[in-house]
């Protein structure tokens, strides 16, 4: 079992898409295992333009496709059904988070197919190793290499040159109107109310502007995404949402007005 460790923007999906089109010219069934909506849908559509083939979905009320080599599922379905797929690869998207019970069970019930794990930070919240994941860390390219090469752009980054302690170093939205030019923005805030609050000057400074937390519905969250990637939303407010399956490639400034705390956030 391999983890496989790619800077974010470098192309993890891709890589991983052309070990699963190797495995399903084999014959191979293949198991692609997700922990959000965003991850399971830009999964599909990478794996079906990579391979070829029909990919099924293994989630929620979809409607299933249970003759296709390639199945993508949230983890959530899988330990909650008894009618899971079968495997010979497992891939784990996003495996830094791989931490609860449930990813374990998972693990058992797959203990016979080889597994293959993606993930730009390969270091757990908890401390923990990934030793029990994976047998080897394959490095792949740094950011510094993919901006050299044009893939990744380069970064201004703004910030104070001093320790803040209980807060952050600015009003958002002040930030924004002096530093980002009214360019389109993901803003990452604290809370739902701080980005309530952070939403409501925007809208009073003439940004219009979505906001996404959890309670947001997956339609809800498309219908805003493709809004800001279309220029009728200038700026995207989330709290803890947008940090893992986003791609929305006219973004220009990210403001980060909130605690980060672990090195992988």
């Amino acid at each position: 079992s391999l983890l496989i460790c790619c800077p974010t923007g470098g192309g993890k999906t891709a890589i991983a898409s052309h070990a699963v089109k190797a495995a399903v010219e084999k014959g191979h069934r293949v198991l692609w295992v997700a922990h959000r909506s965003e991850l399971v849908d830009q999964a599909t559509e990478t794996l079906r333009r990579v391979t070829g083939r029909p990919v099924g979905i293994f989630q929620g009320s979809r409607r299933p496709t249970p003759h296709a080599l390639v199945q993508v599922a949230t983890i959530q379905t899988l330990v909650r059904r008894e009618d899971i797929p079968q495997a010979d690869l497992v891939i784990g998207d996003e495996a830094h988070r791989m931490l609860a019970d449930q990813w374990h069970c998972l693990l058992e019930t797959y203990s016979k197919a080889r597994h293959l794990y993606l993930t730009a930070t390969p270091e757990r919240g908890d401390g923990k190793p990934m030793g029990d994941l994976a047998t080897a860390l394959i490095p792949t390219v740094q950011p510094a290499e993919l901006i050299s090469q044009g893939v990744l752009v380069p970064c201004a980054i703004i910030a104070p040159n001093f320790k803040i302690e209980g807060g952050i170093s600015d009003c958002p939205v002040d930030a924004y109107l002096r530093w980002g030019d009214r360019r389109r923005a993901v803003f990452f805030c604290q809370t739902k109310i701080h980005a309530r609050a952070v939403s409501e000057k925007l809208t009073q400074n003439g940004i219009p502007n979505g906001v996404v937390t959890d309670d947001t519905s997956w339609a809800t969250r498309q219908i805003i995404y493709r809004r800001v990637a279309d220029g009728t939303l200038r700026a995207l407010v989330n709290v803890a949402v947008a940090t893992e399956g986003l791609d929305i490639p006219p973004l220009e400034v990210c403001v980060i007005a909130r605690s980060v705390g672990h090195s992988a956030m």
